[in-house]
């Protein structure tokens, strides 16, 4: 988990590579040794905003997309490190991140940024 955030840190946002779900993927992908990303791009296939907007849109909310995938989630009081959380920004925009110590990590215009834990909505298992 540590390694892909710290690589994910040098890298430039880009619609559908190193997005908020797609950071998300990546890191489950290595804590977990799945195919998310592999699976989000392949499902989706998004590369602007405007395409990830009427993705999320058009499955009912980012929360119910990601449940989708996840299975139900739990309140955000439980998460532990590793856990996928939904998190609100100090701009109000709703985002994935990865519960890293008592923060959450979320991917940034450059690299990644932390976010307090207060700011989760909810979370995601991941075991």
């Amino acid at each position: 988990m540590l390694e892909e955030i710290s690589a994910a840190s040098s890298r430039e946002f880009k619609w559908g590579e190193h997005d908020c779900c797609m950071f998300v993927a990546n890191v489950l992908d290595a804590m977990c040794d799945t195919t998310y990303a592999k699976d989000v791009a392949e499902t989706y296939a998004y590369h602007d905003e405007l395409a990830a907007i009427d993705i999320i849109d058009t499955n009912f909310g980012l929360k119910k997309l990601v449940t989708s995938w996840l299975g139900d989630p739990i309140d955000r009081r439980r998460a532990m490190p590793g856990d996928v959380v939904l998190l609100k920004d100090g701009e109000g925009k709703v985002v994935l991140g990865i519960v890293s110590g008592n923060a959450a990590v979320a991917a940034a215009r450059n690299g990644v940024f932390g976010l307090p834990m207060a700011s989760a909505v909810c979370a995601w298992r991941v075991e």
